[in-house]
């Protein structure tokens, strides 16, 4: 994969300029489915990495052998900016889990989402919970970036590539493969993040584009 410069969400363009990054949206529904101020590069890790709250409680994010998530994202030894990162990939850890599960009241998701995050995530639980279907595979997230402002709010980008990942149905356990070519396998997300008061970065504001040409060989 090329590891080219990657847009800003459009909840952190005051600072597009300062960045060089360009601007984008998009939108993003496959049943299967479901960086921004000092653009940090993020070592790889494939194992929940999110730090324990002041009261120690943070929720299983755990997912089944048949699933694997890899988020190649280079740690910066900046702790907030690595807070922000490790947060970010438990949010996407608890909206697999959630699909995997077909519950909607999986506390993990929840816990890492407000506002648009939570409504995106919960669309994509929907998704495969109306079609009868779990992801299953790998899903590859890569070339992170991440900028943290002022007043607890930060915005990462990162490409992800979902050309190994697939749909398996419920009942049958029939395993639906698509073709690992098609463009549409590869995303950019523009994430928005907000920090609560107990230190948890949670992931307010989503943008998706599919097919992003940044994110393909």
């Amino acid at each position: 994969m090329s590891a080219r410069s990657l847009p800003i969400t459009a909840a952190a363009c005051a600072v597009a300029a300062a960045m060089m990054l360009a601007a984008c949206s998009g939108g993003e529904d496959k049943p299967k489915d479901d960086k921004i101020a000092g653009a940090e590069s993020s070592d790889t890790s494939s194992t929940p990495s999110a730090s324990p709250t002041a009261d120690g409680a943070r929720p299983n994010t755990e997912l089944p052998e048949d699933l694997r998530m890899d988020f190649e994202w280079n740690k910066t030894g900046k702790p907030a900016a690595d807070a922000v990162f490790a947060d970010t990939e438990q949010y996407f850890r608890g909206l697999k889990r959630a699909s995997v599960n077909h519950d909607l009241k999986d506390p993990a998701y929840s816990f890492y989402s407000g506002d648009e995050g939570l409504s995106y995530a919960i669309k994509q639980i929907k998704l495969n919970i109306e079609g009868g279907l779990a992801p299953t595979g790998t899903d590859r997230y890569f070339n992170g970036k991440v900028a943290v402002f002022e007043k607890g709010s930060a915005g990462l980008v990162t490409c992800r590539d979902q050309s190994k990942l697939y749909s398996k149905n419920t009942e049958s356990g029939k395993v639906e493969k698509t073709d690992p070519k098609d463009e549409r396998n590869f995303v950019l997300y523009n994430l928005g993040l907000r920090k609560d008061p107990k230190g948890v970065w949670k992931v307010s504001d989503v943008s998706v584009t599919v097919g992003a040409k940044e994110c393909r060989a």
